[in-house]
């Protein structure tokens, strides 16, 4: 069971490290922001000098519940596109596998699949990214 907001929610936790958790369960889930960085920058900067600037970088997020449910994935602010928002690259890194609300654990990539869309959806992560190119800028 995980203890969320009073609210016990259940889980299993499995041989090899993931928890179960049904989708609409982990929706009731409190996350808190762990970290947000940037990836270190490869090659010269002369090399890069013409090009449309991109920045990546990685996010990490934790959830306020015993036990942990850890969440991370890479993100990318590319400058060619309009508005210059974040967006997720690639699947989650995580230790969860959702349940679908009929009991069935999904396939682990259909699981990914679906815990980015949530991540997209429940997580106001694109802010932790924008705070950090503010303070970047501002350095």
């Amino acid at each position: 069971m995980l203890a969320a907001g009073g609210k016990d929610i259940p889980v299993t936790l499995t041989d090899n490290g993931l928890v179960l958790v049904a989708i609409s369960e982990l929706m009731q889930v409190p996350f808190k922001h762990l970290v947000t960085s940037l990836d270190e920058e490869q090659g010269n900067s002369q090399s890069n000098c013409g090009r449309a600037a991109s920045i990546t970088g990685y996010t990490e997020w934790l959830s306020e519940t015993q036990p942990y449910l850890s969440v991370g994935w890479d993100w990318v602010v590319d400058e060619r596109e309009q508005g210059s928002s974040a967006w997720r690259l690639g699947s989650p890194r995580t230790n969860v596998n959702l349940v679908s609300n009929d009991g069935q654990v999904l396939q682990w990539e259909a699981s990914l699949e679906k815990l980015g869309q949530l991540i997209d959806i429940l997580l106001p992560w694109q802010q932790a990214v924008q705070t950090l190119e503010v303070h970047q800028t501002a350095v």
